[in-house]
């Protein structure tokens, strides 16, 4: 048997064709393995976040969102329940209180990650409920952005400035696209910011300077 050997994997899995017919670099079929440009590595193990929850159900969606500074937080979907992963408590904390209707309990979530001059943000749907918008920053909270006159409910995917929804319960194979966020800047009054660090009615206009703080037309 003729032994070659193999020094870069760029071409990922390929199980599309015969064994023998797949290129140089590329694995027929893989398992625990991850593909990483010019190389292929094991997958990590698995670890149990927060306390393992007993009984039936299942987790419905789960997603990393970013904070401004990079920080990852971990959120989910349990039955009516968004909960985000707490790295102070080391568990699950929940985001409101059953934000899912009744009508959402066994539905599959969508997010998505935006982020805006007024933050990052994650947006989650499904065919039953939504959309909502959370802060990252402060992800315990969230605003309910449903409304039936405005906003359709169904899986949703976030890119360039623009939300795309699809699968609707009452149209399953249209696509909706939301109106492109602009971020559009909105000028404020002029702010005073002396060499002293005091503000003063009388102080002289040449010395201040005009400060225009972001209004961005969020995807709400």
């Amino acid at each position: 048997m003729r032994i070659k050997e193999v020094k870069t994997f760029i071409k990922g899995t390929i199980n599309s064709i015969e064994d023998h017919s797949i290129p140089d670099g590329a694995a027929s079929d893989s398992l625990n393995w991850r593909t990483l440009g010019d190389k292929i590595e094991l997958r990590r193990g698995y670890k149990v976040l927060g306390t393992e929850q007993s009984g039936t159900g299942s987790i419905d969606g789960i997603h990393t969102a970013f904070r401004a500074d990079g920080t990852q937080v971990v959120f989910r979907k349990r039955g009516r329940k968004l909960e985000y992963y707490n790295t102070a408590t080391s568990d699950w904390s929940e985001t409101g209180t059953d934000i899912f209707p009744v009508a959402a309990a066994s539905d599959e979530a969508s997010f998505s990650n935006y982020a805006s001059l007024a933050g990052n943000q994650m947006f989650v749907c499904s065919p039953n409920a939504g959309p909502f918008k959370i802060m990252v920053a402060n992800p315990g909270s969230y605003t309910d952005l449903t409304d039936a006159a405005k906003n359709f409910q169904g899986y949703i995917k976030i890119k360039q400035n623009r939300m795309t929804l699809w699968n609707r319960n009452k149209d399953k194979t249209g696509i909706y696209g939301s109106y492109i966020d602009a971020a559009a800047y909105t000028g404020i009054a002029q702010i005073c910011v002396p060499a002293q660090g005091k503000c003063h009615d009388s102080f002289p206009k040449s010395r201040c300077r005009s400060r225009h703080l972001a209004q961005p037309a969020n995807l709400d």
